[in-house]
């Protein structure tokens, strides 16, 4: 099996928290546990974690997973955790020997992200683990003590206060901590911390354990021989990790529900929040080997964030599931706030999307159609939306165009240009039905586009493209799946009706 392919396999199982698809495509291909993809950087454990698999989580530790590799952003899967407040993965992480004070391209730390959203637990549970709140980050020169000041979260500032923070470290703007607020209770506790003279000794050693991490180019070397089974090449024991992982499992979980101050996590951090799996995941037999097909029903969980769970239902619903993480990482992971921003003055554009790296113009445009439909479907306020019983079926919320719908390569082979199937795909046109439902939106395809973006340089196949795609988009309304796609017969008179339903065809679909 090609190397994409297993690939595709690793992350669809990472997404899904599938161990056993997990456990059998390790114990062939151990060489992919810590392999980054090439267009984010994530490993399998990163994408684990940010979908909020513990369980998953932890069979990759036990199988050799490198906690410490970082993303494209400089991020570790620390990061995530701490961002997404799942303390029990943090845990886990940390006791795997996850670096706590690994810093992003920006230089925050995991603690930096708990400080910014106020996490007490979280920043409790960090700070347990040696993680520093003085150390800066290198875009504003600001440490987690910063932070906290600056958003209030005055029982953190205690918390770190307590951990030796040091009180008048000045950013790139030469602010300390006290010069962000005006706040008389914050300042009184500023004001009462130790003076920064006897905290020298303490952060020095602080400093310099951090240093000699990062310093140190065998560290995951050494932390490796602490743990026999966890190996980067030949020392590969899978069975012995695999071992470990069932053994462990059940008296982690006690311990951790003794070791994390439960009572004191907010709820949000600890919602168990699921859907579904989409259609799109239930089936591998595209990508994967036969003896590893299951169809059994599952739950895909993302760590309690409804926000990324609606976004990824949604997302498979038309179609795009490729590109979810390159959304995520991001930064557009709220589903609403993207449909309402395409109603504003400021709405997503492609040259957005470009910038977080999905780089197919075709995807660009067909999730921008996508997200279009979705604006434009929501009622105007203080009006219902009423069926119109002799709306022409052409224009029902699923696909029902005229023509018995045929994939891209079969499409082309029609026109007889089948050699330049690659290009559509390459260019991010590779679904036929998208295809077609965009020309009939604000998206639709152009001679430009297909000379720009798709490099057809024949005008008289530019123009034998869309004359068939203007002639075949009747009846292709929407991006979302076409599941429940309404079958026809023809009648006597060789006119197309549908077999059951309540809606006929207006005048314009007869002519056609």
């Amino acid at each position: 099996m090609e190397s994409a392919s297993i690939q595709e396999i690793v992350q669809k199982g990472c997404r899904l928290g599938d161990i056993p698809l997990l456990k059998e495509v390790f114990k062939s291909h151990p060489q992919f546990l810590n392999q980054t993809d090439t267009q984010l950087g994530w490993t399998p454990l990163y994408r684990t974690v940010i979908c909020g698999h513990e369980s998953a989580t932890r069979l990759l530790l036990n199988l050799g997973a490198d906690p410490d590799v970082k993303s494209k952003i400089g991020e570790t899967p620390l990061h995530q955790a701490a961002y997404n407040s799942q303390y029990s993965i943090a845990k886990l992480l940390l006791d795997y020997k996850a670096n706590p004070n690994a810093q992003q391209n920006d230089g925050d730390t995991p603690l930096h992200h708990a400080a910014f959203k106020g996490d007490f637990s979280m920043a409790k549970l960090l700070l347990k683990y040696n993680s520093s709140p003085n150390i800066p980050n290198t875009v504003f020169g600001r440490t987690p003590l910063h932070y906290a000041v600056d958003y209030g979260h005055s029982k953190i500032v205690k918390l770190f206060i307590k951990h030796n923070a040091v009180t008048d470290i000045e950013d790139i703007g030469e602010k300390t901590p006290m010069d962000l607020t005006t706040n008389t209770d914050m300042i009184s506790i500023l004001l009462k911390s130790k003076e920064p003279s006897e905290l020298a000794s303490s952060i020095d050693n602080s400093f310099n354990s951090i240093s000699s991490i990062d310093a140190n180019p065998n560290y995951s070397q050494q932390f490796n021989s602490k743990f026999s089974f966890i190996s980067q090449t030949s020392n590969y024991n899978y069975e012995k990790g695999l071992d470990l992982y069932e053994e462990k499992t059940d008296k982690y979980a006690e311990n951790t529900e003794k070791t994390l101050d439960v009572a004191s996590i907010p709820y949000h951090g600890r919602s168990v929040s699921s859907l579904f799996e989409p259609d799109a995941e239930k089936s591998y037999s595209d990508v994967r080997p036969s003896n590893l097909l299951t169809d059994r029903a599952r739950i895909i969980s993302f760590g309690g964030n409804d926000k990324k769970s609606a976004l990824y239902s949604w997302i498979s619903s038309v179609k795009l599931e490729g590109i979810f993480d390159t959304l995520i990482s991001g930064g557009y992971d709220d589903l609403g706030q993207m449909i309402a921003s395409m109603k504003t003055s400021l709405p997503i554009t492609e040259r957005m999307l470009s910038e977080i790296g999905i780089k197919k113009p075709g995807l660009r445009r067909r999730l921008l159609a996508a997200l279009d439909e979705e604006a434009k479907s929501f009622p105007k306020k203080g009006k219902t939306q009423e069926s119109n019983p002799f709306q022409c079926w052409a224009a029902s919320s699923s696909n029902t165009g005229l023509i018995n719908l045929q994939n891209l390569k079969q499409w082309l082979e029609k026109l007889n240009l089948s050699h330049l199937h690659k290009s559509f795909v390459d260019a991010g046109y590779d679904d036929m039905e998208h295809n077609l439902a965009l020309m009939n939106s604000s998206w639709f395809i152009t001679d430009d586009i297909l000379l720009n973006d798709i490099k057809i340089t024949k005008p008289g196949h530019r123009h034998r493209i869309l004359s068939k795609l203007k002639e075949e988009c009747i009846g292709f309304e929407t991006m979302k799946k076409n599941n429940g796609r309404p079958s026809f017969k023809k009648c006597a008179e060789g006119l197309i009706i549908e077999k059951s339903s309540t809606s006929s065809a207006c005048g314009m679909c007869l002519l056609m």
